[in-house]
């Protein structure tokens, strides 16, 4: 069975070596590594054709610029393998990724096998819980119970934690009405990937290693469609309820949920970068006066949220913006001062 390795690639000099390194350091050895390097103009052009050079197996493709997700579609496109995995150009496999999937393909027949990654930073690296227990397999006796944990989860978006059968992920035609998304174009594509598998197969075991500190420097900079992106996404997910049978009162509630909580997570988010006070009130705003937010506000389970959210909750349904910002503001002053009030409460206990 031969995998195609899919990695988009900008200007990543710093950690593409390991990244690519960690593929040819793999067990199982039948696999092609599809690098596209979307117009960058660091060493990393001269690392990857040097790689390519070496390894028959190591494809590169240079464009010009045009993106993250035209540069992953590029690389689907040469893919000739029977299954696809993907692999950011600043994270890298476990040694045994490939040879487990390989095992675990191979014992079930599954369309999509998923697995678990670990967080790594400058501290090192730790996983993350499990959302199924080891070797879940979904068929059609069964699915309804995965889509339902994906309305309550976030730790089954990302295209990255999965081996995808090609010829369903080279069926998936972009809607261009989303191809203006920047925020979860994996969940986006993922939803695609979930509807059209016949069997899923979920392994409880970190094979892929996700680097953290990256992307927090990457995420400094506020994106103004963060809102707007994420609930068009989610809008879809919501649509897909019906699709996939599972569009009753109680599913349609645990949605709400999750959607309207992670909307809090994406303004708290945007609130703890520093962003300017016009900043923050254009995206309240844009928030109070989205109708598809609104209509979850009301449908929401208010017992699944804290005080504080419970508040947030009020303070939207009522569009209190002024209140809002203050009342956020508020939380991220006492959030962003408790470091600084634990070390000194330290340096009076061992002073």
């Amino acid at each position: 069975m031969l995998f195609s390795i899919i990695t988009p690639v900008y200007n990543e000099e710093k950690y593409i070596t390991q990244c690519i390194e960690s593929v040819l350091n793999q067990t199982y050895a039948n696999f092609e590594l599809i690098l596209v390097d979307d117009g960058s103009t660091d060493n990393c052009v001269q690392i990857m054709d040097d790689y390519a050079k070496k390894d028959a197996r190591i494809k590169v493709h240079h464009q010009e610029n045009q993106g993250p997700i035209a540069a992953k579609d590029k690389a689907i496109s040469l893919a000739t393998g029977e299954y696809c995995v993907f692999l950011d150009s600043d994270d890298y496999f476990e040694p045994i990724l490939l040879e487990t999937v390989y095992e675990a393909i191979k014992r079930t027949n599954c369309d999509l096998c998923m697995y678990k990654w670990y967080n790594v930073d400058e501290k090192g690296k730790f996983t993350i819980e499990g959302v199924f227990e080891h070797n879940t397999f979904f068929d059609k006796d069964n699915m309804h119970e995965f889509y339902k944990k994906l309305i309550t989860v976030n730790e089954l978006n990302s295209v990255w934690i999965k081996a995808i059968r090609a010829d369903i992920l080279k069926s998936i035609k972009r809607d261009p009405n989303f191809l203006w998304i920047r925020r979860e174009e994996d969940l986006y594509i993922s939803l695609q990937i979930f509807t059209r598998a016949e069997s899923i197969l979920y392994l409880d075991v970190p094979l892929y290693n996700y680097r953290t500190t990256n992307r927090e420097s990457m995420t400094k900079k506020f994106d103004p469609t963060i809102f707007k992106s994420s609930t068009a996404v989610r809008k879809e997910v919501f649509r897909h309820l019906g699709i996939w049978g599972i569009d009753d009162e109680q599913s349609k509630t645990t949605f709400y949920n999750w959607f309207v909580k992670n909307a809090f997570r994406l303004m708290k988010g945007s609130f703890m970068l520093g962003i300017s006070r016009k900043e923050k009130l254009v995206l309240l705003r844009e928030m109070v006066q989205d109708d598809f937010f609104n209509d979850a506000l009301r449908k929401v389970d208010k017992s699944y949220y804290s005080k504080l959210d419970r508040i947030e909750i009020f303070l939207f349904k009522h569009k209190l913006v002024v209140l809002l910002y203050l009342f956020n503001t508020m939380i991220f002053n006492r959030y962003a001062a408790k470091p600084l009030i634990e070390r000194k409460e330290m340096r009076k206990r061992n002073a």
